[in-house]
């Protein structure tokens, strides 16, 4: 297992990379960013032998609306002090692509080192006259869903944030079994709330199936 002092290294090296002046030519991946992957794979190397040693979740969104909730669900799981650790969770997120061309390697790539998902799907597209039983009429992002689909194969446990309205033939029938928080727009902190807890519970569940 690669050590504490080798990870340190490698975030240590990969700031000194990102403050050279070095551009891409020609669309081109350039020198620097060649050299910033090959750093980001040793850390996700390291990241999965300890992914429950210094714990990531996996932040997914949509939207506009998605992207405001991010705001503060992001630095509320931040604080989150990990069970019988010294720490608090770490968060990763799909965004900073850096002239990838392959959205989903590059997606996976940032799932895979993660032990927790947590997706937030929020009211993005309208179903005109289409309502479900509890009155949803809007579809979600279908990015969250994508991405939940790609954490579930890679086995980490999956958390849905799910706002009031959304029309439950999106996700109930492939998720419906997930943990999930649900939240108005009006008022999210109590789902949020919601969502700090499961994150506490899958990973004091984790961490008794690996002793």
């Amino acid at each position: 297992m690669p050590s504490e002092s080798f990870a340190s290294r490698i975030k240590v090296a990969r700031k000194h990379i990102e403050e050279l002046d070095e551009g891409a030519e020609g669309g081109r991946i350039s020198h620097k960013d060649r050299r910033l992957d090959l750093l980001d794979q040793l850390l996700r190397e390291e990241q999965r032998e300890n992914r429950l040693v210094e714990p990531y979740v996996f932040l997914s969104f949509a939207g506009n609306e998605g992207e405001n909730l991010i705001q503060d669900v992001l630095p509320a799981i931040r604080r989150l002090r990990v069970p019988g650790g010294s720490g608090t969770f770490k968060v990763e997120t799909g965004m900073a692509i850096r002239g990838r061309t392959n959205v989903l390697d590059h997606v996976t790539e940032r799932i895979a080192p993660c032990c927790i998902f947590v997706g937030i799907m929020t009211k993005e597209h309208p179903l005109d006259g289409v309502k479900d039983d509890e009155g949803g009429t809007f579809a979600p992002g279908a990015w969250v869903l994508l991405e939940a689909g790609i954490a579930r194969g890679l086995g980490l446990e999956i958390i849905f944030l799910v706002e009031n309205g959304i029309h439950g033939s999106f996700w109930k029938n492939a998720f419906g079994h997930i943990r999930q928080a649900k939240f108005d727009r009006s008022n999210y902190k109590p789902g949020l709330d919601f969502v700090c807890e499961l994150v506490l519970e899958h990973y004091r569940e984790l961490r008794a199936r690996s002793a």
